[in-house]
């Protein structure tokens, strides 16, 4: 039967190589997923409010694969093994929900093979305390931000729910607006052909108050504040806004979906 638990910040909810008897979805919070190699932890994503992890342990009967640990005061609903597998197999809305979970975790570990093999940071803020390190000055702290999209084309600004457009949690998935039910985005932005923007194109992330955009696998890419990101330039990002406003584009230089990235102290 499920229920209902309780994690504070910093509390470990599953350890990788653990036999798993449950999934779980995240009532509220943020988690975190990661795994050992050697003796460094690898970051792989970061989980927030309705999304499910654990169900890799029940789907193929294996230990579980990565370690799970609760980045706020976390609560999760339990589901044991056979109802989770009942969901899955009697409820379309929730066996969805499932596969635009997994999907998402598969486009997160292809970003960190790309950016593995660049060399780049998971985060924006390793890049970030790896730069202040290095000039002697002590990393930031970890402080909270508040992030507003403006769009600065009537297309662009037609896409956006609200113009500005406050962002309430992150990572924000951006990507173009589509009736496919596996298409996971948090802002869908309704694009015409010839497309610019991808179905999953491009995330903003935040890490100790540093906000950054991540590509998704986006076709054209994407520019921050000048810098190329994702499409032919190949490169994953994190790609940091270094300024309180920045410009995000989505797809070609002249594409019209062109924002006005705000960042102010919350």
């Amino acid at each position: 039967m499920k229920r209902l638990l309780q994690f504070e910040k910093g509390e470990t909810i599953i350890r990788e190589g653990d036999v798993g008897e449950s999934a779980y979805m995240i009532q509220d919070g943020r988690v975190e997923v990661s795994r050992s190699t050697g003796d460094r932890k690898v970051v792989l994503a970061s989980l927030g409010k309705g999304e499910i992890f654990g169900e890799m342990s029940l789907i193929d009967d294996s230990p579980r694969g990565a370690t799970i640990t609760a980045t706020t005061d976390t609560s999760v609903v339990e589901l044991p093994g056979e109802e989770f597998l009942e969901h899955l197999q009697n409820e379309p809305e929730f066996a969805t929900r499932v596969l635009r979970t997994i999907f998402e975790r598969l486009r997160d570990a292809n970003i960190r093979v790309q950016q593995l093999e660049q060399n780049q940071p998971a985060v924006a803020a390793e890049k970030v305390d790896a730069e202040e390190a290095d000039s002697g000055e002590a990393p930031p702290a970890d402080r909270q931000v508040t992030v507003t999209l403006e769009g600065l084309t009537p297309r662009a600004k037609s896409a956006l729910p609200s113009n500005p457009y406050r962002v309430e949690s992150f990572p924000l998935l951006i990507g173009r607006a589509s009736g496919n039910a596996l298409v996971n985005n948090d802002l869908g932005i309704a694009d015409t052909v010839p497309w610019q923007v991808s179905r999953h194109h491009v995330k903003l992330v935040v890490e100790n108050g540093r906000v950054a955009a991540v590509d998704r696998g986006s076709r054209l890419g994407s520019s921050v504040d000048g810098q190329a990101l994702g499409g032919r330039s190949g490169r994953p990002g994190p790609v940091v806004f270094e300024e309180p406003e920045g410009l995000l584009v989505l797809g070609v230089a002249k594409s019209p979906y062109r924002y006005k990235v705000s960042i102010t102290e919350a």
